[in-house]
């Protein structure tokens, strides 16, 4: 892409449990990165079904905002240059620098997340800041996230309080319930039909739960 100016960008991962705010803090920080000149955009994984092409906060009062859906088996650098390309147009200018936001980030492929480091990051196309959730309801990581563990340039830890009354204590584990009762049991992506919750519990309260 000719015409560009060097800038130094970053591959950076934000990580918390369920209801940490994560997806609010997406769309506030790409309010004010746009609203300030940035180019901006807003992806998440395809395998993320919830809200369709759009990302929702619970939190901020059900704020919501289009998404580019990354496919599961694509390049995913490759993909999101050509988005660029795209909404640059054949003549642009880089007057402005790029900024992309992925949220749920966990959902995608260790090869992908390497693919944003070299593809567009290294490349000197743009900073990727990437949320999502460190580990599954068993307390393993997601491999998505291993890899953004792995080359991050900087991990970001979004801190929210144990859902356990009167605990206080950071949330460590996104524990799966069923019928009110913790279980270790199931895939590690939750599937249509399953009719379990979620909640973020300290390590204590997990670990007290599950034995």
């Amino acid at each position: 892409m000719p015409g560009r100016p060097r800038r130094h960008h970053e591959l950076n991962f934000h990580f918390s449990t369920m209801a940490g705010g994560k997806t609010a803090e997406i769309l506030l920080d790409e309010y004010r990165k746009r609203d300030s000149g940035w180019n901006t955009i807003i992806a998440k994984p395809e395998g993320d079904s919830k809200a369709g092409t759009r990302i929702q906060s619970r939190i901020a009062g059900g704020m919501e905002a289009p998404a580019l859906l990354i496919p599961e088996k694509v390049d995913a650098g490759e993909f999101l240059r050509r988005e660029i390309a795209n909404r640059l147009g054949a003549s642009a200018v880089w007057e402005h620098p790029w900024l992309i936001y992925v949220d749920e980030a966990q959902f995608l492929s260790p090869e992908q997340v390497k693919q944003l480091a070299t593809g567009v990051v290294d490349a000197d196309i743009a900073t990727i800041e990437a949320y999502g959730l460190l580990n599954d309801f068993r307390g393993e990581l997601f491999p998505g996230s291993a890899a953004f563990l792995k080359w991050a340039d900087r991990k970001i830890q979004i801190a929210s309080a144990c859902e356990r009354t009167g605990c206080g204590r950071v949330a460590a584990v996104n524990a799966r319930l069923l019928n009110g009762i913790v279980t270790t049991e199931g895939p590690q992506k939750a599937i249509d039909g399953i009719d379990a919750t979620y909640s973020a519990l300290c390590r204590s309260h997990y670990l007290e739960e599950t034995n």
